[in-house]
């Protein structure tokens, strides 16, 4: 009975852009507003009933920042001190919300680096802390859970900017999965990068089972993944990375911006993004990715193993 819209405003004489959401009743009641960058929405139960958190960049959303909570009928702001930077993820695994982003500190719990968990009542760090580039904050922008197929069922990935973890000193490449086990992340090979740089930054993750398997699609800024070369999009299926492409090429072409998103939708996974090519193909900022040689569609084109669509035209 709740559904949202987001309007875009540009202040052209101060050079400033202001993003608005706006939760909107089935009755077109204007629940709230809010001033400032949304980056994710997530419904977690603790065991009291569902509740809708939303996180971002924002400012004033009702009494809260950077994190809200809205039960159906009014918003509430997190407990204590607001998180020092942004959220950018949100995600609901085994009985905990997991918070991801570039802050520090949430509520009073302090010497966190872009990753927390919330049970309803109370901040926790996670059992070890992920390492930003030259021993900075983490900057994670995606939670994602995903069952591999290996036995071992659902586990929770992150991805965004970081190095390693305060456990050990092993790679983690910007992508890793939660090994509840030891408590540590666990990176996946070589994960995604710039070969020789700690530039690269994974922004998004998708888990989704094309038809050959489950996949763990990602998407950022990066040029390879483990030992591929697949411009800011690759998949991770039955332990070790593969290219995403078509008979044309591999990869994005462009810049694939601050935002990209992925979803699936009848077995094909689609993007957005600041991209101007996919697969080789000429794609203005939003792209199909299809399995099956035997989908045909108008300004589609199709392989054996996989191609990208042509992007609708922008109107």
């Amino acid at each position: 009975n709740l559904f949202l819209e987001v309007l875009s405003h540009t202040n052209q004489e101060a050079g400033l852009s202001l993003e608005v959401l706006e939760l909107i009743a089935e009755n077109d009641r204007v629940v709230a507003r809010v001033q400032g960058r949304v980056e994710a929405m997530e419904v977690y139960d603790d065991g009291s009933g569902p509740v809708l958190y939303i996180g971002g960049s924002f400012r004033d959303f009702g009494p809260a920042a950077k994190l809200a909570r809205f039960d159906g009928t009014s918003f509430t702001s997190m407990p204590g001190p607001e998180l020092t930077n942004s959220v950018y993820s949100l995600r609901s695994f085994n009985g905990k919300l997991w918070v991801g982003g570039d802050f520090f500190t949430a509520g009073f719990l302090t010497g966190l680096s872009g990753l927390a968990t919330w049970d309803g009542s109370t901040w926790a760090a996670p059992p070890a802390q992920l390492i930003g580039p030259d021993f900075t904050v983490a900057d994670v922008r995606s939670l994602e859970v995903h069952d591999a197929g290996d036995g071992q069922g659902e586990q929770l990935y992150v991805a965004g900017s970081f190095a390693r973890s305060d456990v050990d000193d092993a790679p983690l490449f910007n992508i890793a999965r939660l090994d509840e086990a030891s408590g540590n992340f666990i990176g996946l090979g070589a994960g995604v990068r710039f070969p020789g740089t700690e530039e690269a930054i994974a922004r998004d993750m998708l888990s989704f089972d094309p038809g050959d398997g489950p996949s763990l699609f990602v998407v950022g800024s990066f040029s390879d993944a483990g030992a591929v070369t697949s411009p800011q999009i690759a998949r991770w299926q039955a332990n070790e990375w593969q290219a995403v492409g078509g008979p044309d090429g591999t990869g994005l072409g462009g810049d694939i911006g601050f935002f990209p998103a992925l979803e699936a939708f009848q077995n094909s996974v689609y993007l957005v993004g600041e991209f101007s090519s996919a697969g080789g193909l000429a794609s203005d900022r939003m792209a199909q990715f299809l399995l099956s040689p035997e989908v045909f569609a108008d300004d589609f084109e199709s392989g054996d193993l996989g191609a990208w669509s042509l992007s609708v035209p922008e109107p």
